[in-house]
């Protein structure tokens, strides 16, 4: 009897499955609360179910961390990369929409234009980023009481009727599913942000972070997180 031919894709699931037997290690990656359970956990259990060897250790912080002087393998951010020199992929566009409940906008009336958000309470992040960026540029000054500290407590402050806050898509599909929550003012779209995940060329030299980095890039690579 003939032996089977070895094929082109014979050679190549061989090599795949080689590969993955030879990644191993624990990789350390960093982002924000929110990020971190909205945009890596989901693709975490196939990760290492591919990848059994690798541990991903998650860092979730607020503070912008220096990946470098830090010893941090990966993060992931948004907005604006401060540093070229970092080994970079695009994860995904993130839309951000601005967002209250229906006992919130019973009580203090809905907005129709950018310049009623001044007489409303807003939810920030933080004391710093008290002004809101619409597409193109035009900012509005925000009057608040409460700084939430993360994208996770803003949610649930809005949810609990405080007022208005400005949340990325990609938590608020159920909320604006089930009316807890409503889209304000979508005729004047808020500044987009790209969400990247980077490592330095020094930890990138290490398989397992070369393919954690890949692998979620890959899960998420030109995909616009949440609704259109």
């Amino acid at each position: 009897m003939a032996k089977p031919s070895i094929t082109a894709a014979d050679d190549a699931a061989r090599a795949i499955a080689e590969r993955e037997q030879l990644v191993a290690g624990r990789v350390s990656l960093t982002t924000t609360a929110a990020l971190g359970q909205y945009l890596i956990t989901p693709h975490l259990i196939k990760l290492t179910a591919a990848y059994p060897d690798v541990q991903v250790e998650l860092r979730l912080t607020e503070r912008r961390v220096n990946i470098i002087s830090d010893g941090i393998d990966l993060a992931v951010r948004t907005g604006t990369l401060d540093d070229s020199d970092l080994v970079a992929r695009r994860l995904c566009k993130v839309k951000r929409l601005l967002v209250a409940s229906p006992a919130y906008l019973a009580k203090a009336g809905v907005p129709v234009a950018p310049s009623d958000l001044a007489s409303h309470n807003a939810i920030v992040i933080s004391a710093a980023l008290d002004s809101w960026r619409f597409d193109g540029g035009w900012e509005c000054s925000m009057r608040w009481t409460i700084a939430a500290g993360n994208m996770l407590v803003a949610h649930q402050l809005a949810r609990l009727h405080h007022g208005i806050a400005l949340l990325p898509d990609f938590m608020l599909e159920t909320d604006l599913d089930l009316g807890t929550l409503i889209h304000l003012l979508p005729e004047y779209p808020m500044e987009q942000a790209d969400a990247w995940i980077v490592s330095s060329p020094q930890r990138y030299r290490s398989l397992a972070v070369q393919t954690v980095l890949n692998y979620l890039a890959g899960a998420k690579s030109g995909v616009s997180v949440g609704r259109h």
